[in-house]
């Protein structure tokens, strides 16, 4: 699950990237994987919302609020996997 969750991170920021938004690509930085997947939501959510926090389940939701504009609850690694699926799902619709 944490590889499915690390490959769909690094889906969505290049999609975001492609739409324009000043992000880095994805690099691996941290050998811990949900530490470098939070990583990554902390640079999404710190172009998107203006903010992050250091609690990876706390960044989802504000990514996937200012994406999508709906509340989710993130509680779990099930949860970020499924958000993040669905934010490159939401993405995907909008540039096609």
């Amino acid at each position: 699950m944490i590889d499915a969750i690390e490959q769909q991170t690094s889906r969505l920021k290049m999609l975001l990237i492609g739409l324009g938004f000043a992000l880095t690509p994805p690099v691996q930085l941290q050998k811990n994987k949900i530490k470098q997947i939070n990583l990554e939501f902390q640079d999404i959510a710190r172009m998107l919302c203006g903010t992050c926090t250091n609690n990876l389940f706390d960044n989802v939701r504000h990514v996937a609020g200012a994406i999508t504009a709906e509340y989710c609850a993130v509680l779990s690694l099930q949860d970020v996997l499924v958000q993040t699926q669905h934010m490159n799902r939401y993405i995907l619709c909008y540039v096609q």
